[in-house]
């Protein structure tokens, strides 16, 4: 369906079309709702395994898992996070996890769980149904986007499906090579479900079929919330200025005085390495 802009040109009504499952990924459509969540799921005397920070959204949470490390030397921390990254994805990436290897899950109030070992929910999907709108049975629990490293610390984000029920949150961890045995720890989970119910849609088109979930209607922002300008771009010149056009000659001319330099030290470079050694006086 299409329709006029007031340009001459027609404008796309339909949303964009999503192939993976509801239970796979975030809502692209959704603004989530930030929890204050700190736990730790192990941590013995070198390592930290823990859930930093988590975004609420309707039907589930994203969770960001951490995990820290003591060792200086760079080698062992590069090998590690390697390691970190191949594993903790799903299915067959797992068939690389060292039998020593980090392994987490989650168990929900109703007895329901789901770990990293778990196969991924596309293998159960029958065939002929709409991947858009299946749903699963059981939870699903899914990496988004690719991990970060830096320094000591490794980091990704985890998407847990459906929201979880009320009652405590098992975060379970177990890691026998860096000294972490089965360990339990319980999130609330009323914050998380308190902040789903405030998420919203990101574009606020009522119309629009992919708008308000569960015929909820989304609320516009409040005029007062928004500043429209404060100024904080003004000392900055604008493309026109001719404070801009100098700016931009003198990092010009920078850059060929730059260039120069270096062809000259090239030059004289060559030159030593090309003349013929220098006799002393005393040899024939």
């Amino acid at each position: 369906m299409t329709r006029p802009n007031g340009e001459g040109y027609e404008v796309l009504d339909d949303p964009p079309i999503s192939l993976s499952p509801v239970s796979a990924q975030p809502p692209w459509h959704g603004q989530p709702e930030p929890v204050a969540v700190l736990i730790e799921m192990g941590r013995p005397a070198s390592t930290a395994v823990q859930v930093v920070g988590a975004c609420a959204y309707r039907d589930g949470v994203v969770l960001r898992f951490v995990v820290r490390i003591r060792e200086t030397p760079r080698e062992l921390r590069r090998r590690l996070f390697a390691q970190l990254e191949f594993t903790s994805g799903r299915g067959m990436l797992n068939m690389g996890l060292v039998p020593g290897g980090l392994r987490w899950g989650f168990e929900f109030s109703d007895g329901r769980c789901v770990t990293s070992l778990d196969e991924d929910p596309w293998v159960s999907m029958p065939p002929g149904v709409d991947p858009a709108t299946w749903r699963p049975n059981s939870p699903v629990l899914m990496g988004l986007g690719k991990p970060t490293g830096w320094a000591g610390s490794w980091s990704r984000d985890l998407w847990l499906w459906p929201l979880p029920p009320a009652g405590p949150l098992r975060c379970v961890c177990l890691w026998p090579d860096r000294d972490i045995e089965e360990t339990a720890t319980t999130i609330d989970t009323e914050p998380i479900r308190e902040a789903a119910s405030r998420s919203r849609d990101s574009w606020l088109d009522a119309g629009a079929p992919w708008a308000s979930p569960r015929g909820s209607t989304p609320q516009s922002p409040d005029s007062t919330d928004i500043i429209l300008s404060i100024g904080l771009f003004d000392r900055w010149p604008g493309p026109g200025c001719p404070t801009r056009r100098k700016l931009r000659g003198a990092a010009l001319m920078s850059v060929v005085c730059s260039c120069i330099v270096r062809g000259l030290s090239a030059s004289v470079t060559g030159w030593r390495t090309r003349r013929p050694p220098r006799r002393s006086r005393g040899s024939p």
